[in-house]
């Protein structure tokens, strides 16, 4: 027994050769990071100020409420849409944006109710017509969130 035991521990000379088949892992959070921080420098540059102009009211704590808020019952259905809108997306503190699914999937959703013009609501246009996206808008909005998506998929 004692045999085996010396020629196990010194057979190699004391070198220890365990760690070398090891994986080494990649630090995805800290690319996933750098990936977001590109991301937000685009949106900052490109996209904030439209989404300011369509979508803060709703989507964010920053709301201008209208003239007509204190109005009996319009009150009561401004909350409730400025509620309801911030449970799906809240972009009160820039990108990454709060909201209900995962990053990709909140770009995706972005892009499908721009594309589709489903934002903003219909009858919020009806009297605020300078929220209505261009097609300029919708064309720098469908660039960022696509190389944003591409991004996010390269850090996985």
């Amino acid at each position: 027994m004692t045999f085996f035991f010396s020629s196990v521990a010194f057979g190699h000379s004391g070198e220890d050769h365990s760690k070398e088949n090891e994986v080494k892992s990649v630090d995805i959070t800290n690319t996933k990071s750098k990936k977001i921080e590109i991301i937000k420098v685009a949106y900052e540059k490109d996209v904030e100020q439209i989404f300011k102009k369509s979508c803060f009211d709703c989507h964010s704590t920053k709301t201008q409420f209208p003239w007509y808020y204190n109005l009996p019952i319009a009150k009561q259905l401004i909350n409730h849409d400025v509620t309801e809108a911030k449970k799906h997306l809240d972009m009160s503190s820039g990108y990454p944006f709060k909201g209900h699914g995962k990053l990709i999937a909140d770009l995706k959703e972005i892009n499908k109710v721009i594309s589709n013009e489903k934002m903003p609501l219909w009858y919020y246009l009806l009297l605020h017509g300078e929220a209505k996206l261009t097609d300029k808008d919708k064309a720098i909005i469908a660039k960022w969130v696509n190389m944003s998506i591409k991004e996010l998929e390269d850090a996985n």
